[in-house]
């Protein structure tokens, strides 16, 4: 609306709810196409981007986290994740790799240093140790098909030691990775069985 410029794209349904919403996913977007919408988006949005949602984490590995809320984003979103774990808060980000309307959300963390390792593992093993802490993560999305580029989220691309979640078993990253060709029944079967000792929210 509002201007000559024409674009047909194709799209994928990414995601619905039983009020008959749904998400629809641009497939195959040309660069001119993207930078076109991006433009336009910038020009007519009035209004203040959403508040990032408050979600639960349920379950956490190195690799990833599978987050709990009502308002999941598509699969293949980028998103940026503020963490509140007791006194701890840190920001990174990640990928939706699977989603179930209603439910929740897994993320694949984007972080593939030794210092985002050293942290993870330092939350993962507070959070083991203690079952009245309640992790809570803010969550806003950045864009959509980013692809494995996950070093162009890096903030300081310097780094240069790295490490691969690959290098070490991740049940939990696996099955983020794979759980979108699952049923939700098996898929939440499959969850249950990588689930932390966490708190229930």
């Amino acid at each position: 609306p509002g201007t000559a410029t024409l674009i047909k794209v194709t799209g994928l349904i990414a995601w619905q709810n039983s009020d008959r919403r749904a998400g629809i996913r641009f497939t195959q977007l040309s660069d001119s196409a993207r930078r076109s919408l991006k433009d336009w988006l910038r020009v007519n949005s009035g209004e203040k981007a959403d508040p990032p949602i408050r979600c639960a984490v349920t379950d956490i590995s190195l690799g990833g986290c599978f987050l709990r809320t009502d308002s999941p984003f598509p699969m293949e979103t980028r998103v940026e994740l503020f963490f509140c774990v007791a006194d701890c808060r840190f920001r990174t980000e990640g990928k939706v790799r699977v989603m179930h309307p209603e439910f929740g959300m897994g993320v694949e963390f984007a972080g593939k240093t030794l210092e985002h390792r050293r942290l993870m593992e330092a939350v993962i093993r507070r959070l083991t140790l203690s079952h009245d802490l309640r992790p809570e993560v803010l969550v806003e999305p950045e864009g959509l098909d980013w692809g494995d580029s996950v070093e162009e989220l890096l903030e300081d691309s310097s780094v240069s030691t790295a490490w691969e979640p690959e290098e070490l078993e991740d049940p939990l990253l696996e099955l983020l990775r794979t759980g979108a060709l699952l049923p939700k029944e098996q898929f939440l079967v499959e969850l249950e069985k990588q689930r932390l000792a966490l708190p229930e929210i």
